[in-house]
């Protein structure tokens, strides 16, 4: 990982949907394998209609100096990782017959110095048997 306190798109976890009717809902899902070393990683969903552009959909709310996000993982000095944060989130945008709609995540850490952190793979990714190499995944899906 790099960008540390800065949310990042996260390669491979993004996709469209052209929902067929535009009361649709859109149901997003999936978990994102994240590693860093004694601290907090988050994740946030971003959501674009027809190419405009990203906003953010499914995170809880900025309170003070706390920062918006949809999940994350917590993990301590003994940890390797990676540990799944999870999606799980009803969309309910505003659209027109035929756009659209394309989301993507984004992951970063929550301590404003930033730290290195890895996405499928464990802290450092060292090449030994205590590390392992893993899969994110996202799916999209509407609901008529």
């Amino acid at each position: 990982g790099s960008n540390y306190n800065v949310y990042t798109d996260l390669t491979g976890l993004s996709g469209s949907i052209t929902p067929t009717v535009t009361t649709s809902k859109v149901f997003l899902s999936g978990h994102v394998m994240l590693a860093i070393l004694s601290r907090t990683m988050l994740i946030r969903i971003m959501r674009s209609i027809a190419g405009s552009g990203y906003v953010e959909v499914g995170s809880g709310p900025v309170v003070g100096a706390r920062i918006g996000a949809h999940s994350s993982i917590i993990t301590d000095s003994n940890s390797n990782g990676p540990a799944p944060a999870s999606i799980h989130f009803v969309d309910t945008p505003s659209f027109s017959s035929g756009q659209a709609i394309t989301y993507k995540i984004q992951a970063r850490d929550s301590d404003l110095t930033g730290q290195a952190w890895w996405c499928n793979a464990g802290v450092n990714d060292s090449n030994t048997g205590a590390w392992a190499r893993t899969i994110s995944g996202f799916t999209i899906q509407e609901l008529l």
